[in-house]
């Protein structure tokens, strides 16, 4: 339960190009202060901002276009954990091509980072760090109208919470995706 207000702010700045390229580079955020149970009493308090950028640049019918996302998190626990107050600091770079409409590739790198608190003490079951990070590959194919089958790896080379004997490897995934629409 949010205790009186949850301002949000979303602010960017955005240029067209003459040859049809684009950029955006902008920054956004929340604070506010949550009742981790019921409605009264202490309260836990979150700031989230981050800065974010695009940029698009068209080759005849294909299209290239990068994001970059950097956020920062400082949660001040003193309803669910007091004394406990940790910062999360995450990082994602992704790449696109477009290819005409039949096709798009991406390319993406992302690191999740925190303090080096004792969060098992202060989230009730969690034990570790929520260190992870890697890298993510994905295909897609639109072979006709409302049809598009998905192919998405990913791979870490960090993984938070890793159980004894593992490594961070043993995480990664692969999802297959066919999407329908009618």
């Amino acid at each position: 339960t949010i205790k009186n207000l949850a301002p949000y702010w979303r602010l960017s700045w955005q240029r067209s190009f003459i040859q049809g390229d684009y950029l955006m580079v902008g920054t956004y955020g929340i604070t506010t202060d949550l009742y981790p149970t019921g409605v009264s009493g202490p309260t836990d308090h979150y700031r989230d901002v981050a800065i974010d950028a695009q940029y698009e640049h068209p080759f005849t019918n294909n299209m290239l276009s990068v994001h970059l996302n950097i956020q920062n998190e400082k949660q001040t626990l003193n309803a669910s954990s007091p004394g406990f107050s940790p910062t999360i600091r995450t990082n994602k770079l992704d790449a696109t091509y477009h290819w005409d409409t039949f096709a798009t590739f991406t390319l993406a790198f992302w690191k999740t980072m925190g303090d080096n608190g004792d969060y098992s003490a202060a989230l009730v079951g969690y034990n570790g760090d929520p260190d992870n990070g890697g890298t993510m590959v994905q295909a897609s194919v639109l072979p006709w109208q409302n049809t598009k089958f998905t192919a998405q790896y990913t791979a870490y080379s960090k993984y938070d919470n890793l159980p004894a004997g593992s490594s961070a490897s043993d995480f990664n995934s692969l999802f297959l995706q066919a999407w329908l629409v009618w």
